[in-house]
């Protein structure tokens, strides 16, 4: 008898048009692909350091370096939306070759895009990450500084340009993933 039921409600269903999905829906889905993509490559334990780091690009502000300004948490920042964004976090590969990051640095420093960018390393992404997991101990205690990529912050000089940009990115080697943020 439950087999009967589980078919006519699955017809039931069927039958019914699939609404489109509203703004709101289709950032959460774009936001979900890339999430369970960074799990994936990530894996278990380093899952919730994918998040921290998200969650870190999402905070972060760059400026010329040596110098970095990270905005205060709730500081009103989100995953890039509509093709703007005002601040690009690019996340290198773990077998990035020196000639792949010297042509993405010497890209980025001749684009008339990017207003400003810096590289930070393995080492000074975990400083900033156990900045950030500094009230959860287990969690700084289970990663160690060989798990979390290289990076590039970049902050664009008009985020309508995010797109043309990201385009360009995509065509370079060595990048593991690009997370666009908007930040007020």
């Amino acid at each position: 008898m439950d087999q009967n039921l589980r078919a006519l409600f699955e017809r039931a269903l069927d039958d019914e048009p699939v609404p489109p999905p509203g703004e709101l829906a289709r950032t959460a889905m774009a936001d979900g692909a890339r999430l369970r993509r960074r799990r994936r490559l990530l894996g278990g334990a380093a899952a919730g350091l994918s998040l921290a780091i998200a969650a870190g690009a999402a905070l972060q502000l760059s400026a010329p370096p040596p110098a970095v300004v990270v905005a205060a948490p709730g500081a009103g920042c989100s995953a890039a939306a509509d093709g703007r964004a005002t601040s690009v976090s690019i996340f290198l590969r773990t077998d990035v070759t020196e000639a792949q990051r010297a042509a993405l640095d010497a890209m980025l420093g001749s684009d008339e895009r990017v207003r400003t960018y810096h590289f930070e390393s393995q080492e000074q992404a975990f400083e900033k990450f156990k900045v950030l997991w500094r009230d959860d101990p287990q969690t700084t205690a289970a990663v160690a500084a060989d798990s979390l990529p290289e990076s590039f912050r970049v902050r664009l000089a008009r985020p309508e340009q995010y797109a043309s940009f990201r385009a360009a990115l995509d065509r370079l080697g060595g990048i593991e993933d690009i997370i666009g943020t908007t930040c007020p």
